[in-house]
């Protein structure tokens, strides 16, 4: 029996190869060890209804505020997501709650004999234990994040009431394809027989992958871009106001960012076929849960404002070209001798391409994140230098924030490159 929550973590590390950890070497583009659990475990997905959300970047957004509504509509909501910022039990939560450590514990004791039998990867394991830790709680509805592509993905076993896909923009091409359209294509394997599916952007590469593999399973599709037009009628560091051009609804969101209208039109189109099968989701509870998204899901890290050591910080785990462009979007009215970036990197991203995006006049603390996979801070910084972007690289935040105090209280600290950077920053402010 283990001692505690920390010896079981060690354990799954250790028995089942987790992507988040050492990238490429956990990844097995197979269904076989998905379906053995899947028999093993008796099919626990099929006792509640789901909604599938893939996608390059958003699908995290799009989830939990997903799951922010029903949940302020009054039903009991799962939400499966990935990777964590700080605590594992973060990707499995019920009504924004996580699943209790002692949950974790037993569950790995109980069944520590499919490890050993199977050997699973760590995501395929732990998103069968999300399927059954729902199941023991009788949630009505869970909402499933795919964790890669979709066509491969484990929680591809799924048969939802309707598949979302955010959108599609290059990541992970070692695996998913070095083409928009073959991307597109891994995305489009959660479009099931007969299920609906929503795509939240149009794109001429990809619109007509997602068309014919809609055709190909009679699945009914919708572009959720055609329904809506914002406009941005007042923004700050807590919120947005918007007005719908087509409807005139105005919107207040949590939700900060540029990007976020776009996933917004995606949970909108969403949730107007959930209404059709949880008759409390009404206008007024939609509008309460966009107002307080980040709360009742405790989503975070996405444009993510706090105070720490007299400073303005800004978290964002945009960690791909289109999310750190989005990113940059933000920045384009600001001066920019007053930006300080903490930037870190996975190993597997083009940095090149990504690094391009960032202003040349502002400061940079080059560093990385606490995993294997992490861009070495060197060779990053010397990367960086060569594209014009200076600054030094260190070893911790502790280090970076002691060059920060004498900054100025009205300048701001972005971190972001990665959301394992993201993740250790929070660790990091936790201890502090």
């Amino acid at each position: 029996m283990f001692q505690n929550y920390q010896e079981v973590l060690d354990f799954l590390y250790h028995f089942t190869p987790a992507y988040h950890k050492i990238g490429s070497s956990a990844f097995k583009p197979s269904l076989e060890k998905t379906f053995l659990l899947d028999n093993y475990f008796q099919t626990p997905h099929k006792n509640y209804l789901t909604v599938h959300v893939g996608g390059t970047n958003g699908k995290g957004s799009v989830s939990h505020a997903l799951a922010a509504i029903l949940q302020n509509a009054g039903y009991k909501v799962g939400l499966y997501t990935s990777p964590h910022l700080i605590d594992f039990v973060e990707r499995i939560r019920i009504n924004g709650k996580n699943a209790p450590h002692e949950f974790i514990m037993d569950f790995v004791h109980q069944h520590q004999s499919i490890i050993h039998q199977v050997e699973p990867s760590f995501f395929e394991f732990t998103t069968f234990m999300a399927f059954e830790y729902f199941k023991q709680q009788n949630v009505e509805i869970a909402i499933i994040e795919v964790g890669m592509g979709g066509r491969l993905d484990t929680t591809n076993v799924i048969n939802p009431l309707l598949s979302v896909i955010t959108n599609i923009s290059y990541d992970h091409q070692m695996f998913l394809g070095n083409t928009l359209q073959k991307i597109a294509s891994e995305k489009a394997g959660i479009i099931k027989k007969n299920i609906p599916v929503i795509i939240g952007e149009h794109h001429p590469e990809t619109d007509p992958v997602f068309i014919q593999k809609a055709q190909e399973q009679n699945s009914p599709l919708t572009f959720a871009e055609d329904f809506f037009e914002w406009e941005i009628m007042e923004s700050n560091f807590q919120f947005q106001i918007l007005k719908d051009k087509n409807t005139q609804k105005i919107y207040k969101t949590d939700l900060i960012g540029n990007y976020q209208l776009k996933n917004l039109k995606t949970i909108l189109k969403t949730t107007e076929i959930l209404k059709y099968f949880f008759p409390k989701i009404q206008n007024d509870v939609i509008h309460q849960a966009l107002a307080q998204t980040k709360k009742l899901s405790c989503l975070r890290g996405r444009m993510e404002f706090l105070h720490f050591n007299g400073l303005n910080i800004l978290l964002d785990v945009g960690h791909n070209i289109a999310g750190i462009s989005h990113l940059m979007d933000y920045f384009r009215d600001l001066p920019k001798e007053n930006l300080h970036f903490i930037v870190g990197f996975v190993n597997d991203k083009d940095i090149e391409q990504i690094l391009t995006l960032f202003p040349k006049k502002s400061h940079y603390y080059f560093t990385q994140p606490q995993v294997e996979r992490a861009l070495n801070s060197e060779v990053l910084k010397n990367k960086a230098h060569e594209l014009g972007l200076k600054g030094n690289h260190f070893s911790n935040f502790e280090e970076i924030f002691g060059t920060l105090k004498s900054q100025s209280s009205d300048d701001l600290v972005i971190v972001c490159g990665s959301c394992f950077l993201v993740g250790d920053f929070l660790s990091f402010i936790k201890h502090e």
